[in-house]
C-alpha cells in the first residue's frame, strides 16, 4: 500500500499510513517511500522521510542517494553534494547497481 501510494504521488498519505502502522520501523518501507519522494518537489517531505529512514538505518545507502537525487530534481547541486560528503564521512558506501524503484 505504501509503494502504491506513493506511486501515485500521495507521499503525505502514505506518510500518515505508515506513521500509524505497526511496522512504522521497519526500514524497508521508509526507503520505499524514500523512493517515490524522488519524483516529487515536495522537498520538506522527502528531507523528514530521509531523516527518518537514517534514524532507523543510519548505514544504508539508498537513504543518501535518493535524498541526494531529489535534491538534484529541484536544482539544489550544492546539498546533494554534502549528502554525498554526509556518506563519506559516516562510511557509508554506495552499492551499485542496488534499487528500490
Amino acid at each position: 500500500m505504501i509503494d502504491l501510494l506513493g506511486r501515485a504521488g500521495l507521499i503525505e498519505e502514505a506518510e500518515d499510513l505508515l506513521e500509524n502502522a505497526d511496522c512504522r520501523d521497519d526500514s524497508s518501507l521508509w526507503i520505499v517511500l524514500l523512493g517515490a519522494c524522488a519524483t516529487s518537489t515536495n522537498l520538506a517531505t522527502a528531507e523528514r522521510i530521509a531523516k527518518r529512514t537514517m534514524e532507523l538505518k543510519p548505514d544504508y545507502h539508498l537513504s543518501y542517494v535518493y535524498l541526494a537525487n531529489v535534491y538534484r530534481s529541484v536544482g539544489r547541486w550544492d546539498d546533494a553534494d554534502n549528502i554525498r560528503r554526509l556518506m563519506e564521512d559516516r562510511g557509508v558506501k554506495k552499492v551499485a547497481g542496488t534499487s528500490w524503484s
